[in-house]
């Protein structure tokens, strides 16, 4: 097994963070909320899906990212604390939602989408702005 380096470390966090950075902008889009109102830390029905939502992206998502990881982004937006545990909870809820309702199947559908054309445009700008740029988000499987 091969060791990473620290650059090669730095590189995959930066890669971590852009993809929860367009999961972010996509959840506040798809659901017409400010960027902010996605990590409120209320307990209303209306705000609790969209948290569930960006967890449970960011955990399926092509770039590896651990419960803790997910949590520890989503702490540091919040200054509230999310341990692995909560993650676990939330992404295992919209896991089992999506197999139940098609209202879930769609939204998952919806917010792919969006996020996938998230990416294409991250993409384009990068090699517009930074043309020797190695770096790769993946897009999000369906």
């Amino acid at each position: 097994m091969k060791l990473k380096s620290k650059e090669e470390k730095r590189e995959e966090e930066k890669q971590r963070n852009i993809l929860l950075n367009i999961i972010h902008e996509s959840i506040a889009e798809y659901y017409c909320i400010t960027k902010r109102c996605v990590f409120e830390t209320s307990r209303k029905k209306d705000i609790i899906p969209r948290k569930q939502w960006f967890q449970y992206l960011a955990y399926t998502s092509k770039i590896k990212m651990s419960y803790s990881f997910i949590g520890a982004y989503y702490s540091d937006k919040t200054f509230k604390i999310y341990d692995h545990a909560t993650v676990r909870h939330n992404v295992n809820y919209i896991k089992d939602s999506i197999e139940l309702y098609k209202s879930f199947k769609k939204t998952k559908k919806d917010l792919k989408a969006l996020i996938n054309f998230k990416i294409e445009n991250y993409k384009e700008h990068s090699k517009e702005v930074c043309a020797p740029c190695k770096f790769e988000v993946k897009k999000l499987s369906a």
